[in-house]
């Protein structure tokens, strides 16, 4: 029984060799057939550059207030995640002067490290231009800035910043007030008052001059989203010409053997 088998088999690989030797000219053309047309459409095909950037939504502040945002990194990638990119128009609205330059861009929010949550959102921009990803992510945090809902939050934000300042500026007013006070007793040489620490209300006042300074910056730079990490691919990232030309011998060679095991069986059976 397993001789029969196994004649059965050698007599099957037998006639698939004899296809392929009868057909080898059908086979050789289907291949070198294909072998050209991925050549040309590698040759046509535009390489295309990443850059993959991670952003931090500011939702509470830099540490020096309290800022209870409702948008999360969760929020930016519904919003901005789902949109249709392929549409030209988005893209141009998106990026005004580099959406020719544009493939490709992907948003998501960043799952949690560690089992503690993130604020953080990943944007990955593919471009035909390697000199464009900067500029273009340029562009992409100021279609964020001018988004309606993000816009609202940010004038909340805006406002909280403001108040904080004014806050701090009327708190330096006084200790700068009371610290001349104090060096007027001292030049008096009147007794100081008991508790009184000089060198502590300094620091207080050095201290909150940093803050309003910190407040001012993020209040002139304001931005819903700000860079953590970008990552430039040195190579490009399409099209994988090596990967087309493996396939295409692989599936051309396949097709036909295929085609070479139909005709010669076809003809098998006419001869029969």
């Amino acid at each position: 029984m397993n001789t029969v088998e196994h004649g059965n088999e050698e007599i099957a690989l037998h006639d698939i060799w004899c296809a392929i030797v009868n057909h080898k000219v059908l086979i050789v053309g289907i291949f070198a057939v294909a072998m050209i047309g991925v050549l040309i459409t590698n040759s046509i095909l535009r390489d295309v550059y990443r850059v993959q950037a991670f952003y931090s939504i500011l939702d509470r502040g830099n540490g020096n207030l309290y800022y209870d945002s409702s948008l999360t990194a969760q929020d930016f990638a519904e919003i901005f995640g789902k949109s249709e990119y392929s549409d030209q128009n988005l893209l141009q609205k998106i990026f005004p002067d580099n959406h020719p330059f544009i493939d490709d861009i992907q948003i998501a929010a960043v799952k949690s490290v560690g089992g503690s949550k993130t604020n953080v959102i990943t944007v990955t921009l593919d471009a035909y231009d390697r000199e464009k990803l900067s500029t273009s992510l340029n562009e992409f945090s100021v279609f964020v800035n001018k988004h309606p809902v993000v816009k609202r939050s940010m004038q909340l934000r805006e406002e909280v910043i403001k108040k904080r300042i004014a806050e701090l500026e009327t708190n330096l007013s006084e200790a700068n007030k009371l610290s001349r006070n104090f060096k007027g007793m001292l030049q008096q040489g009147r007794v100081l008052t008991i508790g009184f620490n000089p060198v502590e209300i300094e620091t207080k006042i050095s201290d909150m001059r940093i803050i309003k300074l910190e407040l001012e910056k993020e209040l002139e730079f304001l931005s819903a989203i700000q860079p953590l990490e970008i990552h430039f691919y040195s190579d490009a990232v399409k099209p994988r010409r090596l990967l087309n030309i493996a396939v295409t011998a692989v599936f051309s060679l396949f097709l036909g053997i295929f085609l070479a095991v139909i005709f010669d069986h076809s003809r098998r059976k006419r001869a029969n």
